[in-house]
């Protein structure tokens, strides 16, 4: 009796992790695909961008909350305004090192594409010639007005995008 109800209870668990995996999955089928695959969610064709500020329409209160915290600045646009810039880039060259477009130098402001961070440290974001983002080396500490050495993600598109940017589906 007592090796029936321990095959019964292996078996149990054995169905509730086939069970969860099974849930887990939209189709009911064990996905092969690698777990960093990332997906734009494509909007309909002519589609565009439609802002932050069309959500005010109908989100009023929503919207003007969210406007008043440092979340709708975290991705800026570096190119359409160089003042979200706040590195001081005269210095920390060593810590700025990297290959772009096949050159190994130190990245410069006019490299940054977009800026990520706005309060206590902010990271660089720069497009490549083939058209990729890449997390440029180096993070600037607001507080204490230095760069110091970080490490970009290995995949930002993968790591970061997805809670980043709109239009991705991680």
């Amino acid at each position: 009796m007592k090796r029936l109800a321990i095959v019964l209870i292996v078996l149990g668990v054995c169905a509730i992790f086939v069970g969860a995996s099974l849930a887990m999955s939209s189709t009911g089928v064990v996905s092969d695909a690698p777990m960093s695959s990332v997906s734009a969610n494509l909007p309909p064709e002519g589609a565009t961008y439609a802002g932050s500020d069309s959500c005010f329409q109908c989100h009023s209160d929503q919207h003007r909350n969210w406007s008043n915290t440092i979340h709708p600045k975290m991705i800026q646009d570096a190119v359409a305004n160089p003042s979200v810039i706040m590195a001081d880039f005269a210095v920390g060259e060593e810590v700025r090192v990297t290959t772009l477009n096949g050159e190994e130098r130190a990245y410069t402001a006019e490299d940054v594409r977009f800026t990520m961070g706005v309060k206590y440290r902010q990271r660089y974001i720069a497009e490549t010639s083939d058209g990729q983002y890449v997390v440029l080396p180096g993070q600037w500490n607001v507080d204490d007005g230095m760069w110091v050495t970080a490490t970009p993600s290995a995949d930002w598109l993968k790591d970061c995008a997805g809670c980043h940017t709109t239009g991705f589906n991680v």
